[in-house]
């Protein structure tokens, strides 16, 4: 996951003065990992000084390689990166200036044949909504007793992995939301 305030758009140009960029890696595997992001290549970028600073030497191995373009986050470890204020690279004026002078006459016959279905795959949205419980009446006491059906069991131990992980991954999705809001609310002020 990744926060960047560079060219932020409506949002405003600067969300964060001290950082450009901020970096988390959930890492729910019992093995370390590494995770390649080369369009960050060479970028300076450190692990947050709260965690280079702590007292679990497992999150301090945590690392940027900005040669490699790779982070490398031990097993059952979470790791943000910060990239500092001022440290993104500048874009290329070939990027800003446009390629090509419109002309005033159109460059391809019209045709009356229908243009190709769109590409691009929808994207979903999800909404978090709390809904509060529901009144009940208390069922009447059981006459028989019934035996729990055992669960079945899972054919991997990843099951339980994936579980972990996207529950903190939807943990971390709200925090970030409320950093947003914070962020937001503070430039407000």
């Amino acid at each position: 996951m990744s926060l960047s305030d560079v060219g932020s758009g409506n949002l405003g140009d600067n969300l964060d003065p001290a950082a450009d960029r901020i970096v988390v890696i959930f890492n729910a595997n019992d093995e370390p990992l590494s995770f390649a992001a080369p369009e960050w290549a060479g970028r300076e970028m450190a692990l947050h000084p709260v965690l280079a600073n702590s007292a679990d030497a497992i999150v301090r191995a945590s690392a940027w390689d900005a040669d490699a373009a790779t982070f490398s986050v031990p097993g059952r470890t979470t790791a943000v990166f910060v990239q500092p204020e001022g440290t993104e690279p500048a874009e290329t004026t070939e990027a800003i200036q446009p390629t090509a002078e419109p002309t005033a006459e159109p460059t391809a016959a019209p045709t009356s044949e229908p243009t190709a279905a769109p590409t691009a795959a929808p994207t979903a949205t999800a909404e978090v909504v709390t809904v509060a419980p529901l009144d009940t009446p208390e069922a009447p006491a059981a006459t028989a007793e019934v035996a729990p059906t055992p669960a079945p069991a899972p054919e991997d131990n990843n099951s339980g992995v994936t579980a972990v992980a996207l529950l903190v991954i939807a943990a971390a999705a709200g925090a970030v939301a409320g950093i947003i809001a914070w962020l937001r609310s503070r430039r407000e002020e």
